[in-house]
């Protein structure tokens, strides 16, 4: 095995996650855990009469917080790639391994095997889509 090419493709690797916005991916996963919160999501929803899928207020924040940023910090366009690539790096970080880790850690797992032991196969079905159907709008 060529250690050439792997120690290659660390540096980039490396690169790439130095060049990243860190305090403004901190901030961002910090504020939309307090967006999406329960008691702030019910204090907007009796206000404004709104409602919207964790996904879309997540992207949503996080696009104003980077815009924001932008003029805050007094950036050149080129710093807008930076921000984007940040944007996408907190978003996808937050979703696949903060959520995974902390359900893992509350125990707010679903086990599949244990419903479908347990019930009918339409009961399981209908399980299941109450299933998605909370997942879809917890994110």
């Amino acid at each position: 095995m060529d250690t050439g090419i792997i120690t290659e493709i660390a540096t980039q690797i490396m690169g790439y996650v130095k060049s990243l916005d860190w305090a403004y991916i901190l901030t961002f996963i910090i504020i939309g855990y307090g967006i999406n919160s329960q008691k702030f999501t019910n204090q907007i929803k009796q206000k404004t009469n709104i409602s919207s899928k964790r996904r879309y207020r997540t992207a949503l924040v996080g696009l104003v917080y980077a815009v924001i940023l932008y003029f805050i910090r007094g950036y050149e366009v080129k710093h807008i790639e930076v921000l984007f690539q940040s944007f996408v790096f907190a978003f996808v970080f937050h979703k696949l391994i903060l959520d995974g880790l902390v359900r893992y850690i509350t125990g707010k797992r679903t086990d599949y095997k244990k419903i479908k032991e347990n019930e009918t196969p339409e009961k399981f079905h209908q399980t299941i889509e109450k299933i998605k159907q909370t997942d879809e709008n917890a994110t």
